[in-house]
């Protein structure tokens, strides 16, 4: 895992810690799985209030959330869903989440849907941007998931406790 302390990514990887951001998402997400259609305005969920400021059409498939897992050797790869304070297009389509959302799905496309939030109060939050990335599926895109799994398996027996 090339440019990444050891020390900071077992401290990620063994801490058990929900965050504020953590469970604003996780409201975040709630809240656009129950909203009624074109009821973008203003979302609420858990508790949580978002905002939407930005001028965009949101058009989001009626399937909201799939769980999705796939061994990958001896390593078990689930999805997750996040939402971000700053929009970084390069980050996105450089990692490895898309190949692997592609790979368990057995998709050949998929979509981002990054909504770039901030905190406007307590359990209040502002929608200030929405932009969608897509990614297709490519020949080597199973050998490139393993490969990536078979790296973390030999820093996780080097670095991670048992």
């Amino acid at each position: 895992m090339e440019g990444i302390e050891p020390n900071w990514l077992v401290t990620r990887l063994t801490t058990d810690e929900t965050t504020e951001k953590m469970l604003a998402g996780t409201a975040f997400h709630k809240a656009f799985e129950t909203a009624e259609a074109q009821e973008y305005n203003v979302l609420t969920a858990n508790g949580y209030r978002f905002d939407i400021l930005c001028d965009a059409e949101i058009c989001l498939p009626q399937l909201q959330e799939v769980t999705l897992a796939k061994p990958y050797g001896d390593l078990l790869v689930r999805g997750t869903l996040k939402t971000t304070g700053q929009f970084d297009p390069d980050r996105y389509l450089e990692s490895l989440q898309w190949r692997l959302y592609l790979d368990l799905s057995e998709a050949d496309r998929f979509d981002y849907h990054v909504f770039v939030i901030s905190e406007a109060g307590e359990k209040h939050y502002e929608v200030y941007g929405y932009h969608q990335l897509t990614q297709y599926r490519y020949p080597r895109l199973h050998k490139d998931c393993m490969e990536a799994a078979s790296e973390y398996l030999l820093f996780a027996d080097r670095f991670l406790p048992a």
